[in-house]
Order: C-alpha cells, then structure tokens, then sequence
C-alpha cells in the first residue's frame, strides 16, 4: 500500500481556507430585538424525537418513490471519515487512496465537512475494492468506509467501526474450521467471512477471519476457548493485519494519549 504520509506543505491550514469578510457589524439595537441570536447547539434527532409527541399529520408518510432521481447517479458510491482531528490536504487524501485502491478509473470525491467525504467509483470492481479490501489508512490513521445510495441523510450513517483481517494463532487441527472460527472471532467483533487456507490448502496452525470491530472497542490479545468442560480452557494469540495506529495503553483505535475522550 502507498505511503499516506505527508509534508507540512501539503497542509491546508483552516485560515486560509476559511474567507474572512470585514465590516460584519452587529449593532446593539438589532441584538435587542432579538435579530442576531446565537446559534442553539446542534442536537441529535433521534435525541430530539424522544422528547416530542409526533402528531398523526406529522407522522403521515409521502411516497416519494416515483420522485427519485436516477438511482444510478448514486451507483457504486461510499461514504468515508478519516479517523484524524487535525487538518489536512484534501488534494493529497484524494491521491493517496486512489493510488491505494490502485483504482483502474478515477474516482470522484466530494466532501461533507473535513474529515467526511463521499467517494464514488466508474466500475464495480473498484468499488469491491474499496469495500472488502483494508483497513484503509491515511497518514497511518482509519479510514472508515460504508456504502452509500444517496437515499438516507449522511449524518445517520454510523461510521464507528472497520472492517480488519486478523488471525487467530495456535489452533489445534481440529479446531481449525468455520464454526470454531466463527465463534472464536464473534468475542472481537461481527464476522463477515471465515478464510481457512488456499486453494485447498489450509494454513498451518491459524484461521484468518475477516471481522468488523467498533474503533471504541479496545483491541483483544488473546481470545479464550474451552474443549471440554474437564479441562482448562486455551488462550490463542490474535493477530491483525494492517491495522491503523492505536493507543498501546488502552487498545483504542485513533485513541491518543492527551485525548482520553474518544
């Protein structure tokens, strides 16, 4: 995979990409009238329709199905959040996961804020890439990646998690099939696919399991599993592949030591 470091060069600095406009005067009579009022603080929706009683009229759906624009506008798109919290090139993000998904067709990128972007992709195979390949990194962070159809508001998609081979290690013979793997790598996350060798072959002492976890979660180590009820239950060693960067003392993907909040 390219590398997705940068220069301080290709740092767009929030000052400069931000137009300051001079002479904005509010006056005290306007803000008397109550003309200028701060703005309330951003709240959640599911939050707000908690707190009120939806009327009948207001919960009365229209059938926009026959509005909808050309669904294929929207064909083989995702949506992206870089796991970062400092500023960024854009120009330089674009370039580096094209090169990264080695992506047969440019792909077309479009932002939402700074840190979210929507991508979409000319081929299918490209996509596939994007969606099944990773974990994505820039600059050694997650890049979190869903699919997106232009049918549901951006700011519900959850994008709270990754999609990570790992390997779970030193697994007897007979231990070493789906529905062991499955249920071994259910304790790290959702699993999406179980790969027990190839082409027939199967690996030598490990599974590799393609798992989905939530960046909140602290990474496991060890993952326990008990034969039978006589016996003491073994530990097997975890391993993942090309993870972003995490916090060693907590396991916390994206967490840094003077951010406890995550």
């Amino acid at each position: 995979m390219a590398d997705t470091s940068v220069g301080k060069e290709d740092v767009v600095s929030k000052e400069a990409a931000t137009s300051s406009v001079q002479g904005d005067v509010t006056h005290a009579n306007e803000e008397e009238r109550g003309e200028f009022l701060a703005p309330e603080p951003k709240e959640d929706i599911d939050s707000m329709l908690k707190r009120l009683e939806i009327t009948e009229e207001e919960d009365d759906a229209i059938d926009l199905s026959g509005l909808i624009k050309n669904r294929s506008a929207m064909k083989w798109a995702v949506i992206m959040k870089v796991c970062l919290k400092t500023p960024f090139s854009q120009t330089t993000f674009y370039q580096k996961m094209q090169v990264a998904w080695a992506a047969a067709q440019e792909v077309s990128f479009r932002d939402l804020d700074e840190f979210t972007y929507i991508a979409q992709f000319k081929c299918l195979g490209d996509w596939k890439t994007a969606m099944h390949g990773g974990p994505w990194l820039f600059r050694r962070n997650a890049v979190v990646i869903e699919e997106y159809d232009g049918l549901v508001d951006t700011e519900t998609i959850a994008l709270d998690s990754i999609r990570v081979w790992i390997h779970i290690m030193g697994l007897p013979e007979l231990m070493r099939n789906t529905a062991a793997a499955k249920a071994m790598a259910g304790k790290l996350g959702e699993v999406l696919e179980v790969d027990l060798g190839l082409k027939g072959a199967p690996y030598v002492k490990f599974v590799r399991v393609y798992i989905r976890i939530k960046l909140k979660k602290p990474l496991m180590r060890f993952v326990t599993g008990r034969v039978d009820a006589g016996k003491e239950p073994q530990k097997f060693r975890v391993l993942y592949e090309k993870m972003p960067r995490f916090y060693a003392h907590c396991g916390v993907i994206g967490h840094i030591a003077d951010d406890p909040q995550v």
